[in-house]
């Protein structure tokens, strides 16, 4: 069974996750995604892709998480186990 996100298979990000794996990038320190939204759609669905990322570039379940939400945001912070973060802000542009 596999996330059925199809960001993991845009051309961009796919590039990206197999020069990790290749050992190409080294071991990913930070990553920051910033998803802006229009105004009729819910921050925290659209998170989901975006942490789905964050655990495939990762390659772990974060050990630490931390979530704000409020209207029209969310921001998570994962923290995984090598020491690696993600911060990941979904807002809709209103």
């Amino acid at each position: 069974m596999m996330p059925a996100h199809t960001t993991r298979f845009l051309p961009s990000v796919r590039a990206v996750q197999g020069a990790l794996a290749a050992g190409e990038l080294g071991s990913p320190g930070l990553l920051r995604i910033h998803h802006w939204l229009p105004h009729d759609q819910l921050p925290h669905q659209a998170a989901f892709p975006q942490i789905d990322l964050a655990h495939w570039f990762f390659g772990a379940a974060p050990e630490q998480t931390h979530f704000l939400e409020k209207a029209g945001y969310l921001q998570a912070h994962l923290g995984f186990p090598d020491g690696g973060m993600a911060v990941i802000d979904v807002a809709t542009n209103r």
